[in-house]
């Protein structure tokens, strides 16, 4: 599912997030090398989704980047927060893609015979994002994870 709309991340938004979204990608956007940049929110079916955002970014942009100061989102406020959402949303240069892990799938692969731990749904999402950029013709030279549990086992993808 590719959206430029983004009321489905709204506070006031009513019903299930949708499973991926995402911004348009114009065929030239996929010029050159790019950084993606990835981060989570949520922890758990008993609180929501998970959800994974990533954006890529060109590399000859990082400085412009750089200036937006982005950063981890647990150490923003949530007015910051809001501000970059809108400046991701807005920038042409900036491309992003959101990955919705919805509770109750997260409860199945917790609770599955062969049991799969919220690391490693973490770590699948992460990878995940990178590979639909990857897949839309994005050259990634550098990727910025907020990692869950070992960097170790991101680093090896």
């Amino acid at each position: 599912l590719l959206m430029g709309d983004t009321s489905f991340l709204s506070r006031d938004a009513v019903g299930p997030l949708p499973r991926f979204a995402g911004s348009s990608h114009p065929p030239h956007a996929t010029r050159g090398d790019f950084v993606v940049g990835i981060d989570e929110a949520g922890r758990g079916p008993v609180l929501g989704p998970m959800v994974y955002g990533a954006c890529v970014c060109p590399v000859h942009q990082m400085a412009a980047l750089e200036r937006m100061r982005f950063m981890d989102s647990k150490t923003l406020s949530e007015g910051r927060r809001e501000e970059l959402f809108q400046a991701v949303r807005t920038c042409e240069f900036l491309h992003w893609r959101v990955d919705a892990i919805p509770p109750e799938e997260l409860s199945a692969k917790m609770l599955r015979r062969k049991k799969c731990n919220l690391n490693t749904i973490s770590h699948e999402a992460a990878v995940s994002l990178i590979q639909n950029f990857l897949d839309l013709g994005y050259h990634i030279t550098h990727a910025f994870v907020d990692t869950v549990g070992v960097a170790e086992k991101y680093r090896a993808y």
